[in-house]
């Protein structure tokens, strides 16, 4: 009997960690081990292919995953292009060239998008497969290709022999270099057949890496996927009692002395309660009782919140985000200060994307003789930025105030001001109202003075205590 017990204990309370919970979703204690793998290495095409759908899968049928990843979204996958090579007619021209570029059906191959809409695409398959590629097709436009269409036909690495290895659909070399991509398309089956390969100067790889020898990218939603299908499935399960509660039922029971089997008990016709208030004439001794259930408790309530609140930390967001009412102003802005630090590194790999795209347009451009640079240029002298977009002040009275001193004080320049609530240029802005001044008085128009940089912002007014009465309870 004790080594039955034994064994039954060992069998509930240890056992090898095999790769993600995602894919493997175990509801034991973990035994972390001894071997170092990659995530190459855990998963083979399939797993891969799981954590993908399982991903989507709450993209689909879960708002509050979807809020987070549209969030995510927001604040990371959105820039504004700005040319910056100190030649007045190139920033022009240059700024043209990608305007019309980046209109719908001249970017991208299958003509439905414009360039911001492909940005934000590839950020949402790069944050719910781990990892996207775009394709550089010789007619000047770009394709975008999902995850799950490069990979190996049998098992996760391959050893091609002279130090080359396939790992999931990447050749690579002893140095871990790209060469090239396996390409597969998929039948209306969902079956997978072999393409071609890709040449890796004409791939992007777009990913989140967590390791210097990973090849293919891993999701950080990765870490929240198994915890948000345990809350949908929890809440399902929750709502499903919760009608059984509201489907009611009225019990009438009889608590008298002489009762006996042959006791001819009157007969109560409650099957259809009708419209409006109900009377029931019942007969001495009898009572009736609704059921009911208080579901769901306050305790499932609050650990459901930090359930959630933990899955949400996979991408960095604030509980404050999902749930305004949560904190205070000075809570809301520290929260948002602290994201928007996170997602400064998940931009880099977006911007390092764009600038890799708009140099291989500028090339085009050049070669084609769209783009004509000034004599003795070269590419390397054509400067420009590609800056994420702003975010407005919440408080203007406030934070308009605080910007306003830290341009006096020398700590922020206007240009950084501009970037960090607009996402724009502040030289282009300056351009744009000295022309716009210069046209009012041409056409004699007169308007009041702008205020000073340094005058004060005036406070709001006091209010009498019978208008200030009804606010303060807030």
């Amino acid at each position: 009997m004790f080594n039955a017990i034994t064994k039954a204990a060992k069998t509930l309370f240890s056992y090898d960690v095999t790769g993600y919970d995602a894919i493997n979703p175990k509801a034991k204690r973990r035994n972390s081990g001894y071997e170092v793998k990659s995530s190459d290495v855990l998963m083979d095409d399939q797993d891969r292919r799981k954590m993908m759908e399982s991903g989507r899968d709450l993209w689909r049928n879960f708002s509050a995953a979807s809020w987070a990843i549209r969030k995510h979204l927001d604040y990371v996958a959105s820039f504004n292009f700005h040319p910056k090579t100190g030649d007045a007619r190139l920033d022009a021209d240059l700024e043209t060239l990608m305007e019309m570029w980046s209109r719908r059906g001249n970017c991208e191959i299958m003509g439905k998008h414009s360039f911001r809409q492909f940005v934000r695409l590839l950020e949402t398959r790069r944050i719910i497969d781990g990892d996207v590629f775009v394709i550089k097709l010789q007619d000047g436009r770009v394709q975008g290709l999902e995850s799950d269409r490069i990979r190996n036909p049998w098992a996760p690495i391959l050893d091609m022999g002279n130090g080359f290895k396939k790992v999931h659909g990447i050749t690579i070399n002893s140095m871990s270099q790209p060469l090239a991509y396996s390409l597969w398309n998929k039948t209306p089956q969902y079956q997978y057949n072999y393409d071609r390969e890709l040449r890796a100067e004409n791939v992007y790889h777009l990913g989140y890496f967590d390791s210097f020898d990973q090849i293919r990218g891993v999701s950080p939603l990765a870490a929240a996927i198994a915890p948000f299908h345990d809350i949908l499935e929890v809440t399902e399960y929750a709502r499903l009692k919760a009608k059984v509660s509201q489907l009611f039922a009225l019990t009438i029971s009889r608590d008298s002395p002489d009762f006996a089997e042959d006791y001819d008990a009157p007969g109560y016709d409650l099957k259809n309660f009708g419209k409006g208030p109900i009377m029931l004439d019942l007969d001495p001794g009898d009572k009736a009782e609704f059921l009911e259930s208080k579901t769901p408790s306050t305790e499932f309530q609050d650990f459901m919140k930090m359930s959630l609140d933990v899955a949400l930390k996979a991408l960095d967001l604030d509980w404050s985000m999902f749930d305004s009412s949560h904190t205070n102003y000075s809570g809301s802005r520290i929260a948002l200060l602290q994201y928007r630090k996170s997602c400064v590194a998940k931009q880099e790999g977006l911007k390092d994307m764009l600038y890799h795209i708009t140099n291989w347009k500028i090339q085009q451009w050049i070669s084609t003789g769209v783009l004509r640079l000034p004599r003795g240029w070269r590419l390397p002298r054509v400067k420009y930025e590609w800056i994420p977009d702003g975010i407005p002040w919440f408080d203007p009275s406030k934070e308009l105030r605080a910007d306003i001193d830290a341009i006096n004080a020398g700590l922020k320049t206007h240009a950084e001001i501009r970037r960090e609530r607009y996402g724009d240029d502040w030289y282009q802005v300056a351009e744009a109202l000295a022309k716009e001044q210069q046209y009012k008085e041409e056409l004699g128009l007169t308007s009041s003075a702008a205020p000073s940089v340094s005058a004060p912002v005036p406070s709001a007014p006091v209010m009498d205590d019978e208008e200030d009465s009804d606010d303060a309870g807030e």
